[in-house]
């Protein structure tokens, strides 16, 4: 499957909002869904994601969930299983990534450049939009 970056950054956005010291978040595959209720277990779709899921397929999105655990972008939680992927929190390596990101005018620039360039996997991108947002700030600070 191909990488998608804006996913992963949805997927950043969702994951920071909907944890804190004593909340957790989950995934569900909506694809096993069915397969889950049969099992007997009850699993249903929170809010967020069904927001996630008018913009991605849910083949798509779970992919990313999961590339963004291997990719140490977000903590996941022993409470996983085949159908719920439980989110601890982002990790300090994903709120750096995300807050070099957070800007719309920052990842627009990041994606330009990693699109002209020719290389834009995810060590590229945090490359990319860490430069994109230490030339803002020394563009706001008056800085060579």
């Amino acid at each position: 499957m191909r990488l998608d970056l804006d996913c992963v950054r949805d997927i950043l956005f969702c994951v920071e909002e909907n944890t804190n010291l004593r909340k957790r978040c989950f995934f569900v595959d909506s694809g096993l869904v069915e397969a889950a209720h049969f099992c007997g277990n009850d699993v249903d779709i929170p809010p967020y994601q069904s927001s996630l899921l008018n913009k991605y397929e849910n083949d798509i999105l779970i992919y990313h969930v999961h590339y963004c655990l291997s990719a140490d972008l977000i903590v996941g939680m022993e409470d996983s299983d085949e159908y719920q992927i439980w989110i601890a929190d982002l990790s300090p390596k994903g709120h750096e990534f995300l807050s070099n990101i957070r800007a719309n005018s920052n990842w627009e620039e990041t994606k330009k450049i990693g699109s002209k360039v020719g290389a834009f996997g995810l060590n590229m991108a945090a490359k990319i939009a860490e430069g994109v947002a230490t030339a803002s700030i020394k563009q706001m600070l008056s800085l060579p």
